[in-house]
């Protein structure tokens, strides 16, 4: 446990953390976890949470070494603060982890429905969709290689903060990108 002034809660944070990450190097990962919860808990409670999503993908991280059904939604709960926060370079840290972990990182930007963040293209795709097109029956319809359309729906789920063509579908009827039936 890290020693603090008494009533100086941002350096007992701050020292469980940095004890938390010299038990991690020295192999001692059940130690680990504990101080960088501690110190996760430490800085929610200052109001800090910059440094208490910090604390908790380093947590995940170090969880990760031995169960990732563990680290998975800690690092998703610190993607999500990073990205409210704009901290750029610490959400880039989360997806990489959660890519290594076999998980697809969800945006958790909201977007609101009647605002397209979408290009022409991207629509055009986004309605083939929901035709029930099939990636190559797309590249095909539109003259584009199947690669491209797979970059297209990446690139499109990413930016919505989706993850499955049901979702996408789902975003098109809300924001009203399909064309009315007959």
């Amino acid at each position: 446990m890290a020693h603090a002034p008494p009533g100086n809660a941002f350096a007992l944070a701050l020292g469980s953390r940095i004890t938390g990450l010299a038990q991690q190097a020295l192999g001692q990962p059940s130690e680990a976890l504990i101080s960088l919860d501690q110190a996760m808990r430490a800085f929610a409670a200052v109001e800090m949470p910059f440094e208490a999503a910090r604390a908790h993908l380093e947590w995940a991280t170090c969880a990760a070494a031995t169960d990732a059904t563990l680290a998975v939604p800690a690092v998703q709960e610190s993607l999500a603060v990073f990205e409210r926060l704009g901290a750029k370079r610490y959400a880039r840290r989360a997806r990489r982890l959660l890519y290594k972990l076999g998980t697809r990182p969800r945006s958790t930007l909201y977007r609101h429905p009647s605002t397209t963040p979408l290009s022409p293209r991207e629509r055009e795709i986004v309605q083939l969709v929901a035709e029930d097109l099939t990636t190559a029956e797309i590249a095909e319809r539109l003259i584009i290689s199947p690669r491209t359309v797979t970059t297209h729906l990446d690139r499109i789920y990413t930016r919505l903060g989706i993850n499955s063509r049901t979702a996408l579908v789902r975003y098109a009827i809300e924001a009203g990108l399909l064309p009315p039936k007959p």
